[in-house]
């Protein structure tokens, strides 16, 4: 299956409010093959120009609400931790933290494949390196990029399921917080294992 099919298979995981700030893989497709048959050099980058800007903000648009996301998830960890020395953590409420990060990962993945995949095809059929020079620019300052932004959040929700319920045995709380995200979101559960080179049996519990 191509990548633009499955793409638009894995928008369907989310609820119109966030697939709106997903990249728009479809449209950045077309304009490239329009781009492509212009044979006037001036027009074709000035259409390459106009193209890049477009890109910036579905990018921009993309990592914005990643960052949000992470902000409030990251404040929801710091507020379960502050009271873990008063209060014992609420099962239910570790899985769904467990899974809002999983669904976060999902998105963040999705879009960067395809912003990878799109400048990749900008590159191949059009004179030039204009994806590869918008990347060098751009990708450091943008917050879905930093080296796996939701790892110390997903190790520290773990953390303190394993040692709330499952006596400290860290393996076993893994198990059964993935389990619980496939059980919820089966495809988004399959994507991120697929993505992490791992079989889904190999992390059901």
């Amino acid at each position: 299956m191509k990548f633009g099919q499955s793409m638009k298979q894995q928008r369907l995981v989310f609820s119109n409010s966030v697939a709106k700030y997903v990249i728009d893989y479809k449209a950045l497709k077309k304009s490239i093959g329009v781009m492509k048959k212009e044979t006037d050099k001036e027009i074709q980058e000035n259409m390459i120009a106009e193209w890049l800007k477009k890109f910036t903000q579905e990018m921009k648009k993309f990592d914005n609400y990643f960052q949000e996301n992470a902000d409030e998830i990251q404040e929801d960890m710091n507020e379960i931790e502050s009271k873990l020395s008063e209060n014992p953590p609420n099962k239910p409420d570790l899985k769904e933290q467990y899974l809002a990060i999983q669904e976060l990962r999902f998105f963040m993945n999705l879009n960067k494949t395809a912003a990878r995949k799109i400048l990749k095809k900008l590159d191949k059929q059009l004179p030039g390196e204009h994806g590869k020079t918008w990347s060098d620019k751009n990708l450091d300052g943008l917050c879905a990029y930093r080296e796996d932004p939701l790892k110390d959040l997903s190790q520290r929700t773990s953390s303190i399921y394993a040692t709330s319920f499952c006596k400290n045995r860290a393996r076993i709380a893994e198990m059964e917080l993935d389990y619980h995200v496939s059980c919820v979101t089966p495809d988004i559960f399959s994507y991120t294992m697929s993505h992490m080179k791992m079989k889904p049996s190999q992390c059901a519990f």
